[in-house]
């Protein structure tokens, strides 16, 4: 949320969001801790911003399975069909 529309303050997230605000804060002080969200002070409110290049760490990492998943994805897929075509060529069973 704070990618698509930039600082917002802890009770715009509440109610965008739909949780409580002890958790909405919970989450933002974790995602503090490691640097991923940034506080500016707004006269009496805090605004919380996405610093993405924290992200990019994480971004990387993940792209490099992205083949690997993209392999299991199709196989999956795969197999699936092929279920699905053999219960097709099955008769149902007879309701007595």
């Amino acid at each position: 949320m704070l990618a698509r529309r930039g600082a917002l303050a802890v009770g715009a997230l509440v109610l965008a969001m739909g949780l409580p605000q002890p958790a909405v804060s919970k989450h933002l002080g974790v995602l503090r801790q490691v640097g991923v969200v940034l506080v500016d002070k707004d006269g009496r409110q805090r605004l919380y911003r996405l610093d993405a290049r924290k992200l990019e760490v994480v971004y990387n990492w993940a792209k490099s399975f992205e083949q690997l998943w993209s392999h299991h994805v199709d196989r999956i897929k795969q197999r699936a069909e092929q279920m699905a075509r053999e219960l097709k060529l099955k008769k149902p069973p007879r309701i007595s």
